[in-house]
């Protein structure tokens, strides 16, 4: 009987103890993350609250979880600028460049100033081939913004698939004043200067 008492107190410290007082430590950042992320969309599930969660899902590569978020940010307001280039962004990593180019399109007519959107918007392009599409998007990523390393570089390999090898050489170089490490210029110019 004793043995039986001892074993109910003891069950129900234990139960009161996790309950109220022995909180699980959460080891890395990103589980600290992941939790501040999801008490802020179970407090209050607003588009950027869905965002931010699909934002640290992303981070950690797990897209799934990052669409899925999204999702529910473009359920609460489908022009939501961040929840549609996020959206673009999580299907040019999954290589599925035909929906990243859709999701980019709407954020581009929302945010026609965003030279990250263009960027991302020439990739998806670029990813299915659009060549034409591609340099227009990426001509206007680098009139909004000149400085970014990886504009040149798409610019110039989009001008070395059509052909235009001079512009090509003229925009690798750029890529590489900007970014002197960007190995992908590095290739490209070498590759051309090596064809000269």
């Amino acid at each position: 009987m004793v043995v039986a008492v001892l074993v109910v107190v003891v069950a129900s410290m234990t139960a009161v103890g996790q309950r109220y007082f022995w909180r699980p430590s959460l080891a890395t950042p990103q589980e600290r993350g992941l939790a501040y992320y999801q008490a802020m969309v179970e407090k209050e599930p607003n588009p950027e609250n869905w965002v931010n969660l699909g934002w640290h899902y992303y981070q950690v590569g797990d897209y799934t979880q990052a669409l899925e978020s999204y999702e529910q940010a473009l359920a609460l307001d489908p022009d939501h600028f961040a929840a549609l280039l996020n959206t673009g962004l999580t299907y040019l990593q999954l290589r599925q460049y035909d929906s990243a180019g859709e999701y980019l399109e709407q954020g581009v007519q929302i945010e026609g100033t965003s030279w990250e959107a263009h960027l991302y918007l020439g990739l998806a392009y670029i990813g299915e081939g659009k060549w034409d599409a591609a340099a227009t998007a990426l001509g206007r990523s680098l009139e909004l913004n000149r400085h970014v390393a990886d504009t040149h570089f798409y610019l110039g390999y989009v001008a070395e698939q059509q052909g235009d090898l001079d512009y090509a050489l003229e925009s690798y170089r750029e890529a590489l004043r900007y970014n002197p490490d960007l190995g992908e210029a590095q290739e490209g110019l070498a590759r051309l200067e090596g064809a000269e």
